[in-house]
Formats: C-alpha cells, structure tokens, sequence
C-alpha cells in the first residue's frame, strides 16, 4: 500500500482546509523525511486522519459514534460546523480514495457521521454504506485497523518496549504484533481435541465395564431350570385339560336344561300372543278375498266421492247465485230512492253516473261557500294564535254566552270600544322590545351565576392543591432514606456472595485437588507443589445462606417500597399538575368571562341586573294586557262573521242531504259503483259455473249407476250385503303390511323355537346315552381343582419366561459388549494421531505451540534485521535467541561481546528499533 494524497478538514488542531501531496515535490522526490513542530502542532493529526478516513478509528480512541464524539469534544476543531478526512492510495497499482465526512444541522446538531470508498481516476463509488466501508479497505490493503496501526503506524517506543521485556511481555508484543495468535489457538485446539478424545475413551471403557455379562456356571444352571420347568408344565397342562373336559361336561348338561325351561316359557307367551292375533288374523283373510276385486271397489269409491262433491258445488253455487240477486236487489233500491227511476242490470249504471254527476256540481256551490268562510276566518286570525291561545278561555266564556245570536256578540263588541285608541303594531313593537331586552338581561345573569360557580369552584381547587403539596412533603420526608438502605444492603449481599462463591469453589475442587499426583503440573497454576491437598478444608456455608436469603428479602421489601413511593410520588405529581392545569385554565375562563359581562364584582352585578329584570316584567305584563283585549274584541268580530258564513253554508248543504250524507259522498259512489261492477261479474260467472256444474253432476250420476250394477253382484256373492260393506274390510297398503308383519314375525318365532327346543332335546338325548356320567354335585370340587392346576402352571411359566428373559438379556450384552470393544479399539487407535499431536504442539493454554511459532518469527526478523543492519553500521549485529531469553546485541568493535538490550544507549536503541520498524513494513503486510 502507498498512500498518495491526504486531505484534511477542521481535525483536532488542524483548522479549515490543508493537502498533503505526496505525488508532488519537495515530497515526490523525498525519500524518507521527518514530520516535526511543536506540542499540538497537529503531527499525530495526520496519522488520525488516515486510520479516520480508512476504519473510522483513532488510535488515541479507538472507534466511536456521532453522540459520542459530541461528549467528549473529540475529532472535530471545536467551533467549526464540518468536518473532513479523505486519503488517496495505491494498491496492486489501482488507485482508491477513502472520505470520512459529518457536518451539523440547521438546529446546530451534529448529523450523523458519512463515509464512502471510490476507485479512480474514474471516480466510481465502490461503497457508501458506512458500516461496510472499513471493510472494503480492509479486504484491498490486506490488514485489518490492529494490523494496519502495529505495521504502517508504529506507536511510540513500542518496539523498544519490545526489546527490554521480559519474556512474558515480549511473547505478547510480538503476538499483537505479527498476529501470530492463531498459533495459540492451534495449540489449544490440539489439547481440546485430544481431550474429548480421551473423554470418549473414557467413556466407552466405564460402558465396558457398566456391561453385565453371566458367567458359564450360571447359564448352565439357567438352563436346567429350564428343562425341569417344562417338564412340570406339560403335567400341569394334562390335568388341566382332563379337569376341563369334565367341567365342561356337567356345564353344558346343566346349561342345556336351563335352556329347555327358558325356551318352554317362550312358548307358552307365544302361544297366548298367537291367540290374541286371532282378530288380525280374519281382518287378513277378508282383505285376501277381496283382493281380485279390490282395484273396482276403489274405483267405484272414487267415483261416488266425485258424484258426491259435484252435488255439493251445485248447492254452494245456487246459493251464490241468491246472494248475488239480493246484492244487485239492495243496490237497485238504493238507486231507485235516489233517483225514482225502475232499475234493471241493464239500466242501472248509467243511472248511477247521473246521480254522481248532479252530486258533484251541488258540492262544488258548498265548497266555493265555505271557502270563502275559511279565507275570512284565516285573515282574522293570522298574526292572533298565540295571545288567542293564551286567553282562549275567556273568548270562550264570552261566545258560549252569545250563543249563536249575532246580537247579542254585537252587544259584547260595545264593551271594547276603548281600544279603539291603541296602535297594535306599537304595542307589539314595545312587547317585542321589553322581551329582547328581558331576553338580555336573563342571560346576562345566567353568565353571572356561572361565573359565581367558577370562583367557588376555583378556590375548593386551590384548597385541594395545598393539601396534596403537604402530604407529597410528608412522603418525601418519610421514604428519602430509603436509597441508602438499599444501597447498604446490595453491598452486603453482594460481599456475602463473593464470600460464598469463594466457599463453594475451595469445595468443588476438593476432587480436583485429590487428584492430583506429586510432581504433577497444576492444570490451573502449573505448580508442582500441592499444599491444599493435605489440608483440604470442608466449608459450611449454611449460615452464609439464610443470612443471605434474609438480606435479600430485606432487599426486596425496601426495594418494593420504593416503587410503591415512586408510584405514590408520580400519582400525587400527576394529580398536583392536573389540578394546577385546572386552576389555570378556570382562571383564565373567570378572567374573560368577567370582561364579557363588563362588571368588576359579581355580586353586585348580580344584584343590579335582577331589579333591572323585575322592571321590565312588569312593563311586559301591561302591555300583554292591552294586547289581549285587543285580541279578544278582534275574535268577537270573527265570530260574528262566522256566524254569517255558517248561514249560507246551512242552504246549501240541504240541498246534499236529499242525496247522500256529506262526509259519505265520495266513497258512498265509488263503493256503490264497485259493489254494482263486482255483482254484475258474478252473475254471470255464477250462470256460467252452474252450467258446468250441473254436466258433471250427469255424467257422474250415470257411472255410478253402471258401476254399482255389475259391482254389487260380485260382493254379494262373497257374502256382503253392499259394496260399502266391502269397502270397509278391504285395508290399505300401510295396515296390511303392519298386520301382515306381526302375523309372519310371530310364524317365525313359533318355528325357531320349536327347533331349538327339538335341538336341546337331541343334545340330553346324546348326553344321557354318553358313557361318561359324572355327579353335577361335584362341579364345584372340580372347579377348586381346575383353579389350583392353572395357579400352579401361570407360576411356572412365569418363572420360565424370567429365565428366557435372563439368557437372552445376556445375548444381548454379549453382542454390546463386542461391539463396544470393537469401537473402543478402533477409537485408541484414532487417538494416538491426537496424542502425539498433543505431545508436539497442544497444552490447555496453547503456550506450546505459540513459542515455538514465537521462536520461529523471531529468528526470521533477527535475521532480516541484520541484514539492513550491514548496510547502515559495520558494529552492531543482533545475536539469535529464544522468546524466554532476554534479547542481545554483537558488538563487533569490542570483539564480538554480547551485550543485553537493556544495557543499550539512547542511540543504540534507536538503530535496534529503526531496522526491526523497517524489516516490519516489508515483511508483515505481505505475510
């Protein structure tokens, strides 16, 4: 890698813009050169910014985050509002350029920091995602943000820190270093694995010997218990089978003559359900013999029924047809009172649209009259409802007076005539003012009332506010130790634990420790003496617990107490905010209220606007007054009027009653003319179905008068009178089956049974002439015996299972035991490759195989190192050593004596570290 261009932007001490060109002279053609000035100069600055621009790290911090950065008061030149670090390099003769950027907000906020990576001179973006970034450099250079600062960065006398360590630390610096740590890992890894091998081996050695294995006297004797088992469950079995032949002998005669009474019973209740059939039974056989006759009978039924029905419908339709007559009757006479004309079907519509029409032109004289009483009586009354309605009972009183005589309501006018003199709109005018201003004042008080209710309402408000202040003051007086206790307490417990820890390891090493052999390493300090294992000390930490246990349960209460106080604290702080919130806002609401009302105390104003509302009632009140006489005279004069109107209306509506009622008229003639057109319909309908009716009628009267001729004679022959006789003995399909059912199911019983009972009798027949008789008295002796045969069997053969059981559980363990030797040769021999890699390079900390590694490195840089010392001195040589010696010098001016590092000048040292720094920068990057 060669870095070509730096370019910085407000970076720690190096305020505004500044490039370095390392493309350009004096530093093109430099060679090596020297970055010099004084404390704070900004020479660590250029260093920051490459490691910035590059991995978004210092070495002075490390990695870090825009809030970060803003704590601490780092990276950026303070009182600047961007920032900038950008690097060009050269890699594999491919040029890249490496920005890290931030800058601040409108609001003087620092945004969050950016970074990107592009390829040039095409100036195409690689990458702009700023956590991806740091990672494309490192997979171009090649080393990672420790690699790159112990390599290309060398901090300050590192290396000389290298050189005068000792070996412990040396190891160290030169892991970090060279990176070299995977040779510990390795060496670790060696370990571990012959560890879990020889944990396996382990393993499959304890399942060897955990195998249960019988010895050859044992199955021997296994098997003689075996063949003498047998042998007495084969007598067993014979007995058995003898006791069993004669058991079920004397059980089955038994069973067999509890059948026979059983099935004797059966058949007695079947012969008395037999004989209960027997009315069943005559139905079937009169149903049977009408059968070839059957499909006539019912013929001949249908079409007496139909016969029937056609008769009926005659009946009902001559009926209808009277009713029609008398309807058509009732309207004849109702047109020949109206008009004193004959009415015939013919005549009589034409008639009924006279009348109508004569009626119509006498209702339009009435209406036309009334209408012009009803405009009069509208005009009157249109601005007068509401005082009318409010005095309706004194105009009452007064026309109920009058009567219907205009006179006398001409009397009561002469009473009125001094409101004459009133204006009525002014009147009206000055009511309508006083209740505007009535109106007014009722809401200015009701704003007042409220606002009342307000101050009250915010002075209860503050009272409250006082009174949780003090009990929120009493609280935090009361719990403001609480903090400390807890405190104290978690350190209690956290010293007891610690305590306890310590106790509980010591104990849980106790099979460690007496493992260990003498002059064996320690796996833990790799000392090879062991005082603890003679003076191992058995630890009661018993106590420790329940003094613990308390501790925390002390803990937990206090604990709990302060979140209840917590909860408390905010629940009063809430509520106190609240209120105060409120208070707030009634104020305000009081404040503009009283501007809106313009009165600085409230009851005062309160008081004033009550008398001024009294006045103005008053006032309102002789004003309605006025009005209402005014109203009342005004309605005599309707009265009158109507009066007048209602004298005409009478004439005419004489003239209608000749007719028809008033309010009958119009659905009277469009009844009267349905009712004509229905009636009219329906005698001709009723001429017309009584002619079909009356064909039918015939037509079945001669079927059935053939039918029953040829038919009557057949049922008679078979012994019934009429064919309705046998009609009625003829069943339909539902009854014959279900009598036909009960007749076969009780047939099929009689002959199961009667098997069954010829079957027992054969079976006693057999047993009885059979040689072997044994006494049924004896059953149960026989059954005892039986018993005891088959305990003594299923004993047996219990005990014979468990030896079967044994050996072959023994067959088993032998074939695992096989196998598990099989595997366990097998896995010794896959553990030796492990073993000796373990003996090579593999310990529990990898020490082994990183010294070795160490050892290695550090040959290979002595070696280096003294060949760029012989082009710059011809004294000093490095002497080769290992990483646990400390590290020394030739000095060929003073005959090849060797001397410590730690013995070196300032100007020695500076050599040693000049050469390993130059040796680094070539050999480490490139591995």
């Amino acid at each position: 890698m060669k870095i070509t261009k730096i370019a910085i932007k407000n970076i720690h001490s190096l305020k505004g813009f500044h490039i370095v060109n390392f493309e350009e002279e004096p530093l093109l053609s430099a060679g090596l050169f020297a970055i010099i000035g004084p404390t704070g100069a900004g020479k660590s600055t250029l260093l920051d910014v490459i490691t910035l621009a590059l991995f978004n790290k210092i070495p002075r911090i490390g990695s870090f985050s825009t809030p970060e950065m803003e704590k601490i008061g780092s990276v950026v030149t303070h009182n600047t509002d961007d920032a900038l670090a950008e690097i060009e390099y050269v890699i594999f003769k491919k040029k890249y350029r490496s920005t890290w950027k931030i800058q601040k907000n409108s609001k003087g906020n620092w945004k969050d920091y950016e970074m990107e990576v592009a390829s040039l001179p095409d100036n195409v973006l690689i990458e702009t995602k700023k956590s991806e970034v740091p990672k494309v450099n490192e997979q171009m250079i090649g080393l990672n943000y420790e690699q790159f600062r112990k390599s290309i960065l060398l901090a300050q006398g590192e290396f000389a820190q290298f050189l005068k360590s000792d070996q412990n630390e040396r190891a160290k610096l030169l892991m970090e270093i060279t990176g070299s740590q995977i040779y510990q890992e390795i060496g670790k890894a060696a370990f571990e694995k012959y560890k879990e091998k020889q944990i396996e081996s382990e393993k499959l050695e304890n399942t060897l010997l955990s195998i249960p294995k019988l010895t050859p006297d044992e199955v021997t004797e296994l098997k003689n218990f075996q063949l003498k088992t047998e042998e007495k469950i084969k007598v067993l079995n014979d007995n058995i089978a003898d006791k069993s032949n004669k058991a079920e002998y004397i059980q089955k005669m038994v069973s067999l003559t509890n059948q026979k009474t059983v099935l004797e019973g059966k058949w007695k209740i079947l012969i008395a359900q037999k004989d209960s059939l027997q009315p069943e039974y005559i139905k079937l056989q009169k149903h049977t013999s009408l059968i070839p006759f059957q499909n006539e009978i019912i013929s001949f039924n249908e079409i007496s029924n139909l016969n029937r029905i056609w008769k009926e419908k005659k009946e009902t339709q001559e009926q209808n047809k009277i009713n029609t007559n008398k309807q058509f009757d009732n309207i004849a006479n109702i047109l020949k009172k109206i008009s004193g004309k004959e009415i015939t079907v013919e005549n009589a519509h034409i008639i009924l649209q006279n009348i109508e029409r004569e009626y119509n032109e006498t209702l339009q004289i009435l209406e036309k009259t009334q209408k012009e009483g009803t405009e009069t009586k509208e005009t009157l009354q249109k601005n007068l409802n509401c005082i009318i309605q409010n005095n309706k009972t004194e105009i009452e009183e007064l026309i109920l007076e009058s009567g219907q005589n205009p006179a006398i309501l001409s009397k009561e006018l002469l009473k009125f005539e001094a409101t004459d003199s009133f204006d009525l709109d002014k009147l009206k005018s000055a009511f309508e003012e006083d209740k505007s201003l009535l109106s007014g004042l009722t809401l200015k008080r009701e704003k007042i009332i409220s606002l009342l209710k307000i101050e009250k309402n915010l002075n209860e408000i503050e009272i409250g506010i006082h009174q949780q202040k003090a009990v929120l003051e009493s609280g935090i007086e009361k719990n403001i130790s609480l903090p400390i206790v807890i405190q104290n307490l978690s350190e209690k417990i956290q010293v007891l634990e610690q305590d306890k820890e310590k106790k509980w390891k010591i104990t849980e090493l106790k099979t460690l420790r007496e493992q260990l052999q003498p002059e064996e390493e320690c796996p833990l300090c790799g000392s090879t003496s062991h005082p603890f294992c003679d003076n191992i000390r058995i630890l009661d930490y018993t106590k420790d617990n329940l003094e613990l246990d308390e501790l925390k349960m002390e803990l937990q209460l206090k604990l709990q107490l302060q979140r209840q106080w917590k909860e408390e604290e905010q629940r009063w702080l809430g509520m106190i905010h609240s209120n105060e919130q409120q208070v707030q806002k009634i104020s305000q609401e009081l404040n503009n209220g009283m501007q809106d009302v313009a009165i600085p105390i409230l009851q005062d104003g309160f008081e004033d606007v009550q008398l001024k509302i009294s006045s103005t009632q008053t006032h309102m009140e002789d004003v309605e007054k006025t009005i209402q006489k005014i109203y009342i005279k005004n309605s005599l004069l309707l009265q009158l009027q109507i009066l007048q109107l209602r004298e005409q209306y009478i004439e005419l509506k004489n003239k209608l009653e000749k007719t028809v009622k008033e309010t009958d008229a119009p659905s009277f003639f469009s009844g009267l003319r349905e009712t004509l057109e229905i009636v009219k319909s329906e005698m001709i309908k009723c001429v017309s179905l009584l002619d079909e009716i009356l064909r039918n009628v015939n037509e079945t009267d001669t079927k059935v008068l053939i039918k029953e001729k040829e038919l009557l004679f057949k049922v008679q022959k078979l012994g019934y009178e009429s064919i309705e006789n046998a009609l009625i003995n003829i069943l339909d399909t539902e009854a014959f089956n279900k009598i036909n059912e009960k007749v076969q199911k009780v047939e099929k019983q009689e002959i199961e049974l009667n098997s069954l009972l010829k079957e027992i009798d054969n079976q006693l027949s057999a047993i009885k002439n059979s040689e072997l008789i044994f006494d049924p008295l004896k059953y149960d002796f026989i059954l005892d015996e039986l018993n005891q045969f088959k305990t003594e069997r299923d004993l047996l053969l219990t005990q014979k299972g468990q030896y079967q059981h044994r050996m072959e559980v023994n067959d088993h363990n032998i074939k695992l035991w096989s196998q598990t030797n099989k595997e366990l040769t097998a896995l010794k021999s896959q553990h030796e490759v492990w073993e000796l890699l373990n003996d090579l390079i593999g310990d529990r900390e990898g020490k082994k195989y990183s010294k070795f590694a160490q050892n290695l490195t550090l040959q290979h840089v002595i070696k280096y190192a003294n060949q760029r010392l012989e082009k710059l001195t011809d004294r000093y040589r490095l002497d080769y050593t290992e990483i646990k010696e400390d590290l020394f010098i030739i000095d060929l001016y003073q005959a090849n004596v060797k001397r410590s590092v730690k013995t070196l000048s300032g100007g020695e040292s500076f050599w040693s570290v000049f050469l390993w720094h130059l040796h680094f920068l070539t050999w480490l990057p490139i591995k």
